[in-house]
């Protein structure tokens, strides 16, 4: 698992299918060891500029971390389905 976990930010552009879901991987927070997703289909999120207005739509993302908090030691689920595609 410490292998994988080294490998984590070459995992940046990956895409896998979660729950119905294209997530990809778009940034790896090293010090705070979480990572970042994006669900490339799913443009909900608005996104506001400086003044509090709406701007754009964006893509959903998501931040988890790299390890499960339900059972320590193992690595999240998420990034589990990364590792088998």
């Amino acid at each position: 698992m410490k292998d994988f976990v080294e490998q984590i930010p070459k995992l940046i552009g990956k895409t896998a299918e979660i729950e119905g879901r294209r997530l990809t991987i778009v940034e790896v927070l090293l010090d705070e060891q979480q990572v970042i997703l994006e669900d490339t289909a799913d443009q909900s999120d608005l996104q506001e500029n400086q003044y509090g207005d709406i701007h754009r739509r964006v893509n959903r993302t998501w931040v988890i971390p790299f390890f499960s908090e339900l059972e320590p030691g193992k690595l999240h689920p998420v990034l589990e389905a990364f590792r088998d595609e």
